[in-house]
């Protein structure tokens, strides 16, 4: 149960869920909190989070006058999603406007015009119609027609009557909840359609390394939620906050600008951006030839490289923090790669070293298997093993986090050959098996890592 739990926890980190201080204790304890913030996390990943540009050619309808593509694909799920409820509204004639998830629906009017709006000719026969239900005075009749239209159109599984007509209650709302309930009602029935003239929309598709930094960010509970990658670092905060948990009072947080003015917005957010790359450079982070303005900008090569910076910082701190005799301890490339090599000879079938993170013997993935072995003996077994390297990488991803490592690589980066990323699954590893050796020699201090 405990491994299957790590593996849970440490697959969600890897797609962007928060879980800092989750443990498979907790789960085991049945912690409610904790519990049901996971799954709600791991909802959102499945439904509300790919309400985007790029997966959904449609929304470009909903572009308003003076707005770019580029304009609608920076927009948050919940903004494209409010968007298309009152699109939708529009279509149908109500006046009314969705600006919340939760006073503006508490009196069922926007849900029954909506569901009337979008559900199929076949379903309204046997739904309840919305003058039916808003000739209902009392909210508490409304919402349960709303929850019987919900079931009839087979997404009701998110939403309660309660949720419905308690929502305006501060006490008892669940913004969440509403949120989830509209993305599964997008999902199921967009009744969007496609653009009349073809759009190219692979600018706006997500990037194999924006995604992984953008979930490597979330993981770690930063706030706001990145939704967009460069957008969501433009303001300089999510960085910062990157760079306190790196090096604890490295941030100067009385000169940051947490707040903007409308009127100095443009220079508050350039102003942090330049505090964060000031105080990266004096940590010894090495940023090459990046500026604020740079990222306030949105310069892709720059930030991308600031991104991949941070994390290596943030791995090889940990990394120190958890190793023994970690004075005398230089964290790079070359100590991982001997290390690696290390614990492949110590496998219980020694493999040849490797030559460098781009050896080719990489792409079957054995060779992190084996590694994970050495931790942990006999979590991966050459059994399961294929002729089809994704697949390999996905099982060998998979075994490490079984194994206990939080690894933020995804399998792609291993068959693409992507030697920093593969690096960075040998020191995930690493901090597993120097946690391990913490715990066998009773250091807690350097067992709790951050």
């Amino acid at each position: 149960v405990n491994t299957n739990l790590t593996l849970a926890i440490n697959s969600a980190a890897s797609i962007g869920c928060c879980v800092t201080n989750v443990g498979p204790t907790d789960i085991q304890e049945q912690r409610k909190h904790i519990i049901l913030g996971l799954i709600w996390q791991l909802i959102r990943k499945c439904i509300v989070d790919s309400v985007t540009l790029a997966k959904h050619g449609e929304l470009a309808a909903l572009l308003r006058d003076g707005e770019t593509l580029d304009d609608l694909s920076k927009l948050k799920p919940e903004e494209l999603l409010m968007r298309w409820v009152n699109f939708q509204l529009e279509r149908a004639g109500c006046n009314r406007r969705m600006k919340n998830f939760n006073d503006d629906i508490h009196d069922s009017e926007i849900y029954s015009y909506l569901m009337n709006q979008i559900s199929p000719d076949h379903m309204k026969k046997s739904m309840i119609t919305k003058d039916e239900t808003m000739g209902k005075g009392d909210l508490k009749l409304r919402a349960n027609d709303i929850w019987s239209n919900a079931n009839t159109m087979d997404c009701g599984s998110l939403i309660t009557p309660e949720a419905i007509f308690m929502a305006k209650d501060p006490k008892e709302r669940n913004d969440n909840l509403h949120l989830g309930f509209v993305a599964t009602l997008f999902n199921m029935y967009p009744a969007m359609d496609p653009p009349a003239e073809p759009v190219d929309l692979t600018a706006y598709e997500e990037t194999l390394e924006e995604k992984t930094y953008r979930n490597w960010m979330n993981s770690l509970g930063v706030t706001p939620y990145v939704n967009h990658l460069y957008t969501g670092l433009q303001d300089g905060l999510v960085l910062l906050q990157l760079l306190e948990m790196i090096h604890p009072n490295s941030v100067n947080w009385k000169i940051a600008n947490n707040t903007f003015d409308v009127k100095k917005v443009l220079y508050q957010k350039t102003s942090n951006c330049n505090l964060f790359v000031d105080s990266a450079r004096k940590q010894g982070i090495k940023l090459v030839n990046i500026s604020g303005n740079d990222i306030f900008e949105e310069n892709k090569k720059l930030v991308l490289g600031t991104c991949f910076s941070l994390m290596q910082a943030y791995l090889y701190t940990l990394l120190k923090k958890v190793r023994k005799g970690s004075d005398t301890f230089k964290a790079d490339e070359k100590e991982i790669l001997n290390w690696t090599n290390q614990m492949l000879a110590q496998a219980d079938e020694p493999e040849p070293p490797l030559a460098n993170f781009r050896d080719k013997r990489l792409l079957t993935s054995w060779p992190i298997c084996a590694v994970v072995n050495s931790i942990v003996p006999g979590t991966a077994c050459k059994d399961q093993m294929s002729s089809d390297n994704f697949q390999n990488a996905v099982y060998s991803l998979s075994c490490a986090r079984k194994a206990g490592a939080k690894v933020y690589a995804l399998p792609e980066h291993i068959v693409n050959m992507d030697g920093k990323m593969i690096m960075t699954i040998f020191v995930c590893l690493m901090i597993e098996y120097h946690t391990r050796q913490a715990i066998i020699n009773g250091d807690q201090v350097a067992a709790t890592g951050f």
